[in-house]
């Protein structure tokens, strides 16, 4: 017999509003300390300036920066955030934060160190981070939506893709170099870890995500060579410039390779009539075990021997990169077969705490880099 263990919360539960509320009057607050500190600081300048020339330009790009973050999808409170963080940290060109990626993610690692060091309490910290991060992933995805590749010549080395000569069995490789004339990438290996050759002229499809963005591009091409080396056999593409984005995703992931366990989650009434609730309850007794594939503040998968069907509840916990306990609850959407036995699940995040949500964010935009074992 299975022994349940009943758990304290309502797995379907909403976020609580009181504390979104509690979130915006302290970042509320910050904001009206940073915006004096800005008047003093700026009336101080002006008496021994003389002049009052800047003026005009600081309020016009305090205006292009209030639009520019709509145009992101900011919401007014998000604004505020972001206003904030550019009083607090002098940016001098704040439309850089709109179009370079690496500038944006400098701005929130300096904010995010600044609050792991503050004397606030830990409820203030990760309130503040999170709203940080919705900023950063706001804006990234803008970003997303307006860059293109171009040409597989912007592709760089070292970066992880996916290459299939049916669209049907995708297998995993590496952009060894990029050439003038040609794409080199590692061979792929099939079930037995063989390496994948096909012959020259074999057209082939391409996927890769870009990076900071989270948006998923698409090309055909062909074979135009085989290389063989020290270091391994390695396949020569052609360059193309018809790349698609076949899709932008909500949240950027990155990948991992950590050890996981997790368990199915079971939603049982409890009580009767009108005083009956639905409640979470964990299989302790069936706890399986797998490896961390990737990770985002959506979910994660899991490759595992034993995992779990489509439609399942989980619970998944693993420790991170610097050995904090992390737990989350979640929903499998899809379970992937492969060739070696295994199965790779795609689970969906249903209740993580904001201070768990704030240390993936922080591993997936680089700000917490993983440290070796």
């Amino acid at each position: 017999m299975v022994v349940l263990q009943a758990s304290d919360f309502n797995f379907f539960e909403n976020p609580d509003p009181t504390t979104n509320i509690i979130t915006l009057a302290i970042f509320g607050g910050l904001l009206v300390v940073l915006a004096v500190g800005a008047l003093l600081s700026s009336r101080s300048s002006g008496s021994r300036g003389g002049g009052g020339g800047g003026g005009g330009g600081g309020i016009l790009a305090g205006a292009n920066l209030k639009r520019q973050a709509r145009n992101a999808g900011l919401s007014r409170d998000q604004i505020r955030t972001l206003q904030g963080l550019v009083k607090r940290y002098r940016i001098q060109d704040p439309t850089r934060l709109f179009t370079e990626n690496a500038y944006l993610t400098s701005l929130v690692r300096r904010a995010v160190q600044d609050l792991d060091t503050s004397s606030i309490s830990d409820e203030e910290r990760e309130s503040l981070k999170y709203i940080i991060f919705q900023v950063k992933r706001l804006i990234s995805l803008h970003m997303g939506g307006r860059t293109t590749l171009g040409s597989t010549r912007r592709l760089r080395a070292g970066r992880d893709m996916q290459i299939s000569s049916d669209k049907n069995e995708w297998y995993d490789t590496t952009i060894a170099s990029n050439l003038p004339e040609a794409l080199v990438v590692t061979s792929p290996s099939d079930r037995f870890d063989r390496p994948i050759l096909w012959s020259k002229g074999t057209t082939v499809s391409c996927r890769v995500v870009a990076e900071g963005t989270g948006k998923v591009y698409t090309f055909d091409t062909h074979v135009s060579g085989i290389r063989k080396s020290r270091s391994g056999t390695s396949m020569l593409l052609a360059h193309t410039t018809r790349i698609e984005a076949s899709q932008k995703r909500r949240y950027p992931r990155r990948e991992m390779d950590m050890p996981v366990f997790f368990w199915p989650v079971f939603i049982m009434s409890v009580g009767t009539g009108r005083r009956a609730k639905k409640r979470a309850f964990v299989s302790d007794e069936r706890r399986g075990f797998g490896r961390l594939e990737d990770i985002s503040a959506g979910g994660c998968s899991i490759r595992s021997q034993r995992p779990l069907k489509a439609g399942t509840l989980i619970k998944v916990e693993f420790e991170t990169w610097d050995r904090t306990k992390l737990t989350a609850f979640g929903k499998v959407r899809s379970t992937q077969r492969t060739p070696l036995r295994y199965g790779i699940m795609h689970i969906m995040f249903t209740r993580v705490s904001r201070k768990n949500l704030n240390m993936i964010q922080s591993y997936v935009y680089g700000i917490a880099e993983q440290t070796p074992s």
